[in-house]
This record gives structure tokens, sequence and C-alpha cells, in this order.
């Protein structure tokens, strides 16, 4: 009987995860347009650059660094504290039709506040002296024809993005007595995003538009996660993650000193999934370990895919793998493939995290993308820092 019993738990728990990749898969289906705001879609976390470019990040649930939530508004809710992730991308090389050089710098900045299952996201000031995420792109100089000067301007984007996510397991579960109490986790999540672009340009001596653009649409996002920390050596854990980019697929209002219009700003779906196994510090020395060890793990390795399905927008996909030491030290590979542009390589980075259990931590960040766009020289070298505080272990001793 006691055999029978655990049989039917563990047919339970595959049927469930059926369930979940069904849903997946089928959600998978879902279009998406073309985007005239393209600041939109930038990713601003070295974390998931470095495992594969901007979609490997999806199911990222192991990732405190409020910056890999553009992967997905759910992911908030698994982590407890305060934690601020920044970043300032400088992106050089981008030639216009005129010839001209622009420089382009991206300045992002969140903030998140997570406790026992609920997740909030806030935009936080970056290194621009905005809040949230801005793309500034000038001119760095300009061509001349017959002594006219025949490109110019600037373009400053920013976006805003307030976020709610919830883990109802985990926040509203005192005691997990099921095995799927125990072992599972489903997280939902939303951000509204306001955006607005500022910008003038003068193709031509006598031509001075200024223009601006404004919008503000909503993402979604779903993860569920199974885990097993009962086997003899390893914990054992995986997620699957789903989002929709723009669900209410908003347009963006363009108004000028010549003419008003509006714009598709893209609505599209992405999935992903991740995998990890991690060897505790616990598993080694004894469960009673010495609260003074400064760290909670051996090794850990971890793998991410994610990838998005449209119709006028690009296509692509993402691959990364991860090997943590003592959860201090991170060492990053991954290939992109965008099979609109076709861009194609493969990126790599690290991260460091010098911590003290889970009270305290900072992190530094970098990627390298310099295989998949060798003409964005400044956008092959991404940093990014984050700092968390979580008072919570403290009080609950």
């Amino acid at each position: 009987m006691k055999v029978i019993n655990i049989l039917s738990k563990q047919i339970n728990a595959s049927y469930i995860v059926l369930v979940f990749v069904s849903l997946f898969l089928c959600l998978s289906l879902y279009a998406s347009d073309d985007t005239e705001m393209t600041f939109l879609q930038y990713n601003p976390s070295s974390i998931t650059k470095a495992l594969g470019g901007d979609l490997s990040g999806i199911a990222d649930v192991w990732h405190s660094n409020p910056l890999v939530n553009w992967g997905n508004p759910a992911i908030p809710c698994f982590h407890d504290g305060i934690a601020v992730g920044i970043t300032h991308v400088k992106i050089y090389k981008i030639i216009d039709f005129y010839g001209s050089n622009w420089n382009c710098d991206y300045y992002g900045s969140n903030l998140n506040i997570g406790y026992n299952g609920i997740g909030l996201s806030v935009p936080f000031i970056n290194n621009n002296n905005n809040f949230g995420s801005t793309m500034y792109i000038e001119p760095a100089w300009g061509s001349y024809e017959h002594g006219v000067y025949t490109s110019g301007g600037y373009l400053d984007g920013n976006v805003q993005s307030y976020g709610i996510s919830l883990n109802p397991i985990k926040a509203f579960s005192m005691a997990r007595k099921s095995y799927f109490l125990e072992h599972f986790e489903l997280a939902v999540g939303a951000t509204y995003n306001k955006a607005k672009t500022n910008g003038e340009f003068f193709p031509f001596e006598f031509i001075n538009p200024n223009y601006n653009i404004n919008t503000s649409y909503t993402n979604v996002g779903l993860i569920a996660k199974y885990n097993n920390h009962d086997l003899s050596l390893f914990d054992f854990e995986v997620s699957f993650g789903s989002m929709i980019f723009n669900i209410e697929n908003n347009k963006a209002v363009y108004s000028s000193d010549f003419n008003n219009n509006t714009y598709p700003i893209g609505q599209d779906f992405r999935n992903g999934f991740g995998i990890s196994l991690e060897l505790p510090i616990n598993r080694v020395l004894g469960k009673d370990i010495d609260f003074n060890i400064p760290f909670n793990k051996i090794i850990s390795c971890r793998g991410y895919a994610g990838a998005n399905y449209s119709k006028e927008l690009y296509e692509a996909m993402g691959l990364g793998v991860e090997l943590g030491l003592l959860d201090l030290l991170y060492i990053r590979n991954g290939y992109y493939k965008n099979y609109g542009d076709g861009a194609s390589g493969h990126t790599y980075g690290f991260g460091i995290r010098p911590y003290y259990k889970d009270i305290i931590s900072f992190e530094v960040n970098y990627a390298n993308n310099k295989d998949v766009y060798p003409e964005l020289s400044g956008y092959n070298h991404a940093w990014d820092f984050m700092l968390l505080i979580n008072i919570a272990p403290l009080i609950s001793k």
C-alpha cells in the first residue's frame, strides 16, 4: 500500500507538470505586431544577456537582481528583501541613412520589495537622473553635403514600470502538508508601463521638427516552479515561465510640428524554462551548521532557455548555462539567434556576489555579446550592479 501511495503521488506530480507544459505550449501561439518604440524591447539585465540574450530569463526564479524582472513580471515574488538594480550601457556606431554616426546610452534602474510570496516592483533613479529606464541618442557628428548639415538632433526615451506579483502557495500556505503544496509554486505578475519619447531631428538645414511619442501598456506573466529538496545530495528545481508583452495591444501616439499619428509598439508572447541543480552546504556539514558560515551553497549548475513567436516582429531564441561557486562567483555562457535580422552568436559573462546568508548581498554582473552584434561595440560590454538587504531571517530567529 505504501508503494502504491508513492507511485500515486509521482503520477499526480507528473500530470501537474504536463498540464503546465501544455498550457505554455498553447499560449505560445499568440501573435505579435511591429513596433516603433524599439527601446521598450531592450533587456537591461547583464545576467540574461550573458546567458543567451534577451529571452533566456523568462523563467529565471533564482536571481534576485531587479533588472531580471524584464524577462517576466512574476519573478519578484520569489525573492524576499529590498533590492536595487542599476545599469548603464553605452551603445556606439549606430549609422543612419545619411551616414551619420550616433551615440546611444541606455540607463536602467529598478527596485524590488518582496516578502513571503508577495513582490512589488517600482522604478528607481538611474545614472541619467531619471527614474526607470532611459535611452538617450545624440549624434557624435553629422554629414555635410554641399555645405548643408544633413543629419542631427537627439532622442530621449523613458519607460517607468510598476509591478505586482503573487506566489499564493508561498504567501497563504502556512503548513505545506500535501505533495503539491510542498513541491510546487505558481506565481502570477503584472507590470503597468508608462513610456514617452521626446526628440528633435533635422535631416536638412531648413527643417527642425520637434516630436514626442507617448504610450502605456501592461505586461503579464506566469511562472510554475517544481522543487525537490529531498534528494540525498543535491537540490533539484525546474521552472516554466510565460509572458505577454503589451496585452492590450496598445499603440503609441506620435505628435510633431508637422503631424499626429499612432504607431504600434508591438505585442508578443514569450515562454521559457530553467533548471537548477545545487549542492547546499548543509548536505555536506549537516543540517545543524553554525549560522556564522557565510555561504549557503558549495556549487550550483543552471540551464536556461527562452523564445518568442511573432508574425511581424522578430522571432528569436536564447540558450544559456551558468556555473556558480559558493554562490559567490558565477560563470555564464549562452547562444542567441535572431531570426528577424539574422544576428546570432555566443554570449558570455560573469557575476560576483559577496553576501552573508540571505541577509545582505552586493552583485556585479558583466555580459559580452560581441559575437552577436560586432558592429555595436558598446552593446557588447554590459555591466549592472545590485544591492539587496533582507531582515526577514533575523526577525524569524
